[in-house]
């Protein structure tokens, strides 16, 4: 997919959309700061915020949201510079607010799991 395709889609260039008729969100592995990664069948993706401790508001508030309602995910992958794809819905399934120690700030880690 190009990057025409994926804003066609998703919407916005912020990396988590969520609001009353779509939940998508943007995922590299290494390409951005963003800290993600997969592991064991499951997606780890790093919240909004690039600078200081991240907050529970905007983007992070709708997964958050999208966690207590389980309201699946479209997740949108970026595999190198403007080649991307679509990883399919996802449930998340999981959070944890983790410090960076190489960044000393601290970072909401969504877990997310692929839907059947």
């Amino acid at each position: 997919m190009t990057w025409h395709e994926v804003l066609g889609i998703h919407g916005s260039r912020r990396g988590i959309r969520i609001d009353q008729t779509h939940a998508s969100l943007l995922l590299d592995f290494g390409l951005s700061v963003y800290h993600n990664r997969r592991e064991s069948g499951f997606l780890y993706y790093e919240g909004e915020g690039k600078l200081g401790d991240q907050t529970p508001t905007r983007g992070n508030a709708g997964l958050l949201e999208c966690l207590e309602i389980k309201r699946p995910v479209l997740v949108l992958e970026r595999s190198k510079p403007g080649i991307w794809h679509n990883a399919g819905g996802h449930l998340v399934v999981g959070v944890e607010y983790q410090k960076l120690k190489t960044q000393q700030r601290h970072v909401f880690v969504f877990k997310l799991q692929p839907l059947p």
